[in-house]
C-alpha cells in the first residue's frame, strides 16, 4: 500500500494528502527499533500503548490561492510535505515519550542503588559493632 493517498478537488483548488495509520505505525515502530538498537544499554521495553497515542492517519491540505492557477502536482507536493512534517512531529513526540520512560527507569535504578548502598553501610556498621564487642 502506498504511504500517501491523494484526494483532489480541482474545482475548489484543493489537494488532500492522507498518510495511512499503517504507514504511520510502521514509521514510528522503525524509529523505536532504531532507538533500541543504538541504546548503549539495549533499551527499555516500551509498551504498545505508547505507540497507540501517536498512531492515526495523517491528513494534510494544500489549497490554491484564487490568484494562482491550480496545478495538481504542485498541490500534491505541498500536501505531501505538510504530511511529512506532521509525521516528523509525531516522531519527535514519540522520542520525547521514550526519553521520559528512560528517565523514569533511570530514577528507579538510582533509587534502588541508594537503598542497596544504605544496606551496605548498615551491614558494615554491624560488622564494626560486632568486632568492637568481641575485643572489649
Amino acid at each position: 500500500m502506498s504511504e500517501m493517498l491523494y484526494f483532489i478537488n480541482e474545482e475548489k483548488g484543493v489537494v488532500v494528502a492522507k498518510m495511512t495509520a499503517e504507514y504511520v505505525y510502521n514509521a514510528l515502530h522503525d524509529l523505536y527499533t532504531k532507538i533500541a538498537k543504538t541504546s548503549k544499554y539495549g533499551g527499555v521495553i516500551v509498551d504498545e500503548k505508547v505507540f497507540d497515542k501517536f498512531v492515526a492517519p495523517i491528513t494534510a491540505i494544500a489549497t490554491c490561492s484564487e490568484d494562482d492557477a491550480f496545478d495538481v502536482e504542485i498541490g500534491k507536493a505541498i500536501a505531501r510535505k505538510k504530511a511529512l512534517a506532521k509525521l516528523a512531529l509525531k516522531k519527535a513526540k514519540l522520542c520525547w515519550a521514550i526519553a521520559d520512560i528512560y528517565n523514569k527507569e533511570t530514577i528507579r535504578i538510582v533509587e534502588m542503588a541508594q537503598r542497596e548502598s544504605a544496606k551496605a553501610v548498615s551491614a558494615n556498621d554491624e560488622v564494626y559493632d560486632y568486632i568492637k564487642e568481641i575485643f572489649k
